[in-house]
């Protein structure tokens, strides 16, 4: 009985956090399949305050192994 409450928890807990993160996590995905690019992301942060931040990436080699460059900004909290 416990196994089955706590494979409830994490789906429950992976369910919440796919709703918060939903910007962030299409986000990645873009990023995970383009070379270069820009894309935003919502969330509500510990203070209750709407963060919007952006982010920008580009893809470097490095010895024959490609990274992602990424530069994130907050563009703006609110409180709406």
């Amino acid at each position: 009985m416990e196994s089955k409450v706590c494979r409830l928890t994490i789906i429950a807990l992976g369910a919440i956090i796919t709703v918060l993160f939903i910007g962030l996590i299409a986000l990645a995905g873009d990023l995970s399949r383009e070379r270069v690019g820009d894309g935003t992301y919502n969330f509500i942060d510990a203070k209750g305050l709407n963060v919007t931040k952006e982010a920008i990436w580009t893809t470097v080699g490095i010895r024959g192994t490609e990274w992602r460059l990424v530069f994130i900004r907050i563009v703006e909290p609110t409180n709406s």
